[in-house]
């Protein structure tokens, strides 16, 4: 028997005619808007610059007359809603409401690179290779070197 057709099953057994027709549903105030009271709601942490973070992705809280006023590490709770803003999300504080943009950060900047004339540079003069033992009128390059202190010491 399908889940559907017990509930059918049961409501015919078990359902009894109301006493009082009348509807008690209840219009809600016009203050009150439903899309943010049946919103996911979740607590962020927002950053000096009013950016959060949700979902992998950063977020800003909009300037707005009391947006400058939330001051860094404040808690905030993030309202996530398709049917609300541009994006469906929403952040408020002490029950205000904050409009809430996508934030790319600035991407890094690259590291400095040292000039051709630094001391580091692979081209310059004290890097290139120059034999630095000699020994009996013979000059020993480096890799003559490690070979015999292979031969001394692994072998």
């Amino acid at each position: 028997m399908s889940f559907l057709r017990r509930i059918y099953t049961f409501n015919s057994e078990f359902a009894v005619e109301p006493e009082n027709s009348d509807s008690v549903f209840r219009k809600p105030d016009d203050s009150i808007n439903l899309d943010y009271v049946f919103s996911i709601r979740e607590k962020r942490v927002i950053d000096a610059g009013g950016v959060f973070s949700y979902r992998n992705k950063t977020f800003k809280v909009e300037d707005g007359a009391y947006a400058g006023k939330l001051p860094a590490k404040t808690k905030i709770t993030v309202l996530l809603n398709p049917d609300i803003g541009e994006i469906g999300i929403k952040a408020m504080y002490k029950g205000m409401l904050f409009d809430v943009s996508r934030y790319l950060p600035e991407k890094r900047k690259k590291k400095a690179v040292p000039k051709k004339d630094h001391p580091r540079m692979s081209d310059s003069a004290w890097m290139q290779f120059k034999p630095i033992y000699s020994a009996f009128d013979k000059t020993i390059s480096d890799r003559e070197v490690m070979e015999m202190l292979e031969d001394a010491f692994l072998k």
